[in-house]
């Protein structure tokens, strides 16, 4: 499965490169009462993200982080707030990147994606070295309560 989803990304990126679309994608900060942030690793990336994805047709933004957010770590927000939004131009692709904040909410499902490998919280002071370069960016941002929160992901 993994070879397949590894292979799925790869055929992805080519495609990306040629026609270069327009995406819209939801990611979640959620931060625990230990301060402890939930990041994720995907089957077919190398680092550490927060849990998300793309945004699907007839979807608000809203409706999509609480659907990722279920279906990838089994989690179910109380309360989101907007946290940012910013731009990926990596991977050939023209993609917008919601982020959104959460600091309170509880796991009931067991998660349905196949597309991560496992998920953890970690110490925001004292996190792993395989984070994603985004990720790091708004983990910084959200640490000195930066006012400006858009730009380049």
């Amino acid at each position: 499965m993994k070879f397949i989803l590894t292979a799925g990304y790869k055929i992805s990126r080519l495609i990306n490169k040629i026609f270069k679309p327009t995406t819209v994608g939801v990611r979640a900060i959620i931060v625990n009462e230990k301060n402890e942030v939930l990041l994720v690793k995907q089957t077919y990336m190398q680092k550490l993200f927060f849990p998300g994805g793309k945004i699907k047709k007839g979807e608000t933004h809203e409706i999509a982080v609480k659907r990722e957010l279920a279906e990838e770590v089994g989690y179910i927000p109380e309360n989101i707030e907007l946290f940012g939004v910013y731009n990926n131009f990596l991977q050939g692709k023209n993609d917008s990147v919601v982020v959104f904040i959460c600091k309170k909410g509880h796991f009931t499902t067991d998660p349905k994606s196949f597309e991560i490998d496992y998920f953890n919280f970690y110490d925001i002071l004292n996190l792993p070295e395989d984070i994603s370069t985004g990720t790091q960016n708004r983990i910084n941002e959200y640490l000195n309560n930066d006012l400006i929160r858009f730009g380049i992901w």
